[in-house]
């Protein structure tokens, strides 16, 4: 956790520098600019299993693979989602039906499960079935990446290659990779058969969107000098594990905070209500109206951003204001803390979505918030996730009143790649009774 001295504050980490900047106007100046665009080296511990993704590259392959990749994931693409979102939710809302009445239970699980599905068949046209108990290696898996990349990246003693593979995370990191590849196979066969049917037919289906996947390997097939097989699976391991996670987690803290906050449920119920009615199906283009449900699910993403901090490194000599950085030295941006300054909101350690209004928003400078980063190596999916999202809560919400003990000062915190709740998303249920 950075200090909450002024920024910048330096540090050093054995033999490297590292500066720390909070204050908005510098982290402005760094997020718009190229020049500050490198990757810190601390992500080369990603790339055994994300490869040179859009997460982890700084070379010449990050550019023109976003540029290609970026576009798919517009509104539309979101818009035509929404009846692979409401299938596998329809399940999740019958499993959850199960708790109803029951004492307090993780709904974190109920929701990774779900997402799975959901993301699976969007960006793979793969069936984890994860909500009926099947693809358990390949879910487990995928949430162990985090743990065993975070305590690398926390442990030096762990940095060095043969220190690493004679460790329990470093034999837990190859069954990852052997999972990885046998999944990579799977799928391609997949893609496949997709494509063979395509051939002997005169039309696609239309009824789900086509997976992303696809997508990618018909750029892939076009621009065969642009990128490999190796880096369509690893754009597709980067988009999956920054779309499950990211919706899972705030779905999640999203339902944890609205059942400690009775009144403001009640608020979005009713506003979810004066649109949608008790029966008409979610439409992408209603979404916008939901401007009560926008300002809780901001301040969720404010409370547990999806990545703590941000780590960048300088290529050549910089300037900030009055402060030169020299070639070689780390930058973090502190998220957490950058999100819970009491210079810039009202309540910062609480769930508080009044913080959203748009009348306080334009008193607030635009980089006191910046769940997604910003600039050249902003997320690509972030509208995808926040309709993801939304249309998950919206049904979820429709279906059950949610009930959670304490208030947000109350729920401890843990991180690794991103920051989550360390017991849990702990709720009750009931079936909601239409008024």
């Amino acid at each position: 956790m950075i200090a909450e001295a002024n920024c910048p504050a330096r540090f050093w980490l054995g033999p490297e520098l590292i500066v720390a900047f909070k204050d908005p106007q510098h982290v402005e100046k760094i997020l718009a600019s190229s020049k500050f665009s490198h990757k810190h080296d601390i992500y080369e511990f990603l790339k055994c299993f994300l490869g040179e993704g859009l997460i982890t590259s700084s070379g010449p392959k990050y550019k023109p693979h976003k540029k290609v990749i970026q576009p798919i994931f517009n509104l539309n693409f979101s818009k035509d989602c929404v009846p692979v979102f409401e299938k596998h939710i329809k399940t999740c809302v019958e499993h959850l039906d199960a708790c109803v009445g029951s004492d307090h239970f993780n709904i974190g699980h109920f929701i990774h499960s779900c997402t799975a599905d959901i993301i699976g068949e969007i960006l793979f046209g793969y069936s984890f079935k994860a909500q009926q108990k099947q693809s358990t290696d390949y879910m487990t898996a995928f949430v162990d990446i985090y743990k065993v990349a975070f305590e690398r990246l926390v442990k030096p003693w762990l940095h060095p290659d043969w220190t690493f593979g004679i460790s329990s995370s470093g034999k837990r990191h190859k069954q990852i990779c052997d999972l990885s590849l046998e999944l990579m196979r799977k799928v391609m066969d997949e893609l496949k058969k997709r494509k063979n049917i395509l051939l002997c037919k005169s039309s696609s289906d239309d009824s789900f969107p086509t997976p992303v996947i696809d997508k990618v390997a018909r750029i892939w097939e076009d621009n065969s000098e642009l990128f490999d097989s190796h880096d369509l699976w690893f754009h597709m391991i980067t988009l999956y594990m920054a779309s499950q996670d990211t919706i899972a987690l705030i779905v999640s803290a999203t339902c944890l905070c609205l059942g400690m906050y009775p009144d403001y449920q009640e608020r979005v119920v009713q506003e979810i209500d004066n649109v949608f009615g008790n029966c008409r199906a979610v439409a992408v283009e209603d979404i916008g109206k939901l401007a009560y449900l926008d300002m809780c699910v901001k301040d969720v993403f404010r409370l547990f951003p999806i990545a703590p901090y941000i780590l960048r490194k300088t290529v050549a000599d910089q300037q900030i204001d009055k402060l030169v950085l020299p070639k070689g030295c780390g930058i973090i941006i502190p998220i957490y803390n950058v999100h819970k300054d009491p210079r810039y909101w009202t309540n910062p350690e609480d769930f508080h979505p009044d913080h959203f209004l748009p009348e306080v928003e334009e008193r607030r400078p635009s980089c006191t918030y910046i769940p997604f980063s910003a600039g050249p190596r902003g997320c690509i999916g972030k509208i995808f996730a926040n309709v993801s999202v939304k249309v998950m809560l919206v049904h979820l919400l429709r279906q059950f009143e949610i009930e959670a003990a304490g208030k947000m000062p109350d729920v401890r915190c843990t991180m690794d790649i991103s920051v989550r709740a360390l017991r849990g998303y702990n709720v009750k249920i009931r079936r909601r009774v239409a008024k």
